[in-house]
C-alpha cells in the first residue's frame, strides 16, 4: 500500500506526464539533448514551470517552497527519463492516429451535389483507403499533399485527416470555431507533414497487399477514369486563395461555371499529368508490386494453424515495410539516427517548418485556414439538414419515464 509521501510523487510525476503530451507536445516535438534542452532555468523548465505551478505545491505557504517543490519533481522527473518518454508516447500516439486515418475503420462521409452523404460499408470503413476501394476513386499522392496550398483539395484532406490527428480532435475544434488565427501551429503541421511523408510508402504497400488493384493511387499510370479522392470528398467545390477571392469572399467556388473554378481544376489536371509522366511514378508501382510477390499464397493448413512460410513471410512483411519509411527505417551507411529518425529526417522537419512559417507570413495560410473554416461550416450544415430515419435519436416519453 502506498505511503502518503509515494502517492504524492506519483501524483507530481503524473503532472509533469500531462504536461508534456498536452502542452510542451505541441511546441516541441523532439528533445535533442536532454542535458541541455530539459536543464532547470532552461527554456523548457520555465514553461513547466508556468503551467504546472498551479498543480503542484499548492499546499505550501510561501513561493519560494513552491519554487523549491517544482524543481525537485522537474528533477526526480529526469532522473527517471519521464519528459523523454511522455514524448516519445505522444509521437507514438500520433503516428496510430495517423495510420488509423489511412487504413483504419469506421463511418465514412463524403459531400457532393450540396449534400453530406453518410456511406456504411459491410466493414464501416472510413479510413482513405477503404474510401477509395469503396467509392472507386484515386488515392491521393505524398508528391500532392507535399505541395500544400499549391494543391488546396489536397491540402485539405491532409488538414481533415492526419494534421488534425496531431493537433488532437478537442483542441482542433476550438481552433476551428474561433473563426480567427492559427489552426494549431507551425510545428506541428509540420510534424503531421514528416510523418506522413515518412510513412506513405509503407502505408501504402500494406493496403495495396489488402486491396490488390481494385487500390488506385495517383501513381498509376491509368487510372481507369476513377474520380479523385479530393473530388469525392470535395464535390463541386474547388478552393482560390488568391488575395483577390478573399476580398470578393469567393475563396470557396461551388459554380461549376464560374472561371475561377474552372481554372482551379485545370491547374490540378495539368500538375497530375505532368506528375504521372516522373520517373518516381512508375518506380513506386513497379516497387509495390515487386514486394508484393512472394508475400501471398496460402497462409494456412486445414487446421487454421499458420504454415511455416507464412511466418517467414510476415517477417519478411515486416522488413520490407521498415524498409520503406523514409526517415525511420533502414539506415543508409554512414547515417546517423537519433530518436530513430535519420539526420535526414529532421532536416526535413526544419525545411517543412520553414515553408509553412513563409505560408503563415505571407498571408497564404490565412487565406487558406479561412477557406477550410468556410468548407468546414458548410458541410456542417449540410449534416444538420440531412435527413435519415435511421440515426434518428429515440424520443423517450417522459410522462412514463420521469417521476418529478
Amino acid at each position: 500500500m502506498e505511503t502518503p509521501t509515494e502517492k504524492q510523487r506519483r501524483h507530481d510525476l503524473e503532472v509533469v506526464v500531462r504536461y508534456v503530451k498536452e502542452d510542451l507536445f505541441a511546441n516541441v516535438k523532439f528533445i535533442y539533448d536532454p542535458k541541455l534542452d530539459l536543464a532547470v532555468g532552461g527554456r523548457i523548465y520555465q514553461d513547466y514551470k508556468t503551467k504546472c505551478c498551479s498543480q503542484l505545491g499548492t499546499d505550501l505557504q510561501t513561493t519560494a517552497h513552491r519554487d523549491l517543490h517544482l524543481k525537485g519533481v522537474w528533477t526526480d522527473a529526469l532522473t527517471k527519463h519521464t519528459q523523454k518518454n511522455a514524448l516519445a508516447q505522444k509521437r507514438s500516439a500520433v503516428y496510430t492516429v495517423m495510420q488509423n486515418k489511412f487504413s483504419g475503420e469506421s463511418v465514412f462521409s463524403f459531400f457532393t451535389a450540396g449534400m453530406f452523404i453518410r456511406c456504411r460499408s459491410h466493414s464501416l470503413n472510413s479510413d482513405l483507403c477503404h474510401v477509395c476501394v469503396d467509392r472507386n476513386c484515386v488515392m491521393l499522392s505524398l508528391e500532392s499533399v507535399e505541395r500544400r496550398l499549391d494543391d488546396p483539395k489536397a491540402c485539405y484532406v491532409f488538414y481533415q485527416y492526419f494534421y488534425k490527428a496531431a493537433v488532437g480532435e478537442v483542441r482542433w475544434k476550438e481552433f476551428v470555431e474561433k473563426n480567427e488565427g492559427r489552426i494549431g501551429n507551425n510545428t506541428t503541421e509540420a510534424f503531421a507533414l514528416l510523418l506522413f511523408a515518412n510513412n506513405y510508402k509503407a502505408w501504402m504497400y500494406e493496403e495495396k497487399l489488402k486491396h490488390g488493384d481494385a487500390l488506385s493511387t495517383e501513381h498509376d499510370q491509368d487510372s481507369g477514369g476513377k474520380t479523385s479522392l479530393v473530388d469525392t470528398l470535395l464535390g463541386e467545390q474547388e478552393f482560390v486563395l488568391e488575395e483577390d477571392a478573399e476580398i470578393a469572399g469567393s475563396l470557396v467556388v461551388c459554380d461549376t461555371a464560374d472561371a475561377s473554378y474552372k481554372l482551379a481544376g485545370d491547374r490540378r489536371e495539368e500538375w497530375l499529368a505532368n506528375f504521372k509522366a516522373r520517373p518516381i511514378c512508375v518506380e513506386m508501382v513497379r516497387s509495390w508490386a515487386a514486394s508484393a510477390h512472394g508475400t501471398t499464397g496460402n497462409e494456412e493448413n486445414e487446421t487454421g494453424e499458420l504454415l511455416p512460410n507464412k511466418r517467414s513471410r510476415d517477417k519478411k512483411r515486416r522488413r520490407i515495410m521498415k524498409g520503406y519509411k523514409k526517415w525511420t527505417g533502414t539506415a543508409d551507411d554512414g547515417e546517423r539516427k537519433f530518436k530513430g529518425w535519420s539526420d535526414n529526417g529532421h532536416k526535413a522537419f526544419e525545411r517543412y517548418t520553414q515553408v509553412i512559417k513563409a505560408d503563415v507570413e505571407g498571408g497564404r495560410c490565412a487565406r487558406w485556414e479561412k477557406a477550410y473554416r468556410m468548407i468546414t461550416a458548410m458541410h456542417r450544415e449540410a449534416r444538420l439538414d440531412e435527413v435519415e430515419p435511421s440515426m434518428l435519436k429515440y424520443s423517450a416519453n417522459r410522462s412514463v419515464v420521469w417521476e418529478l
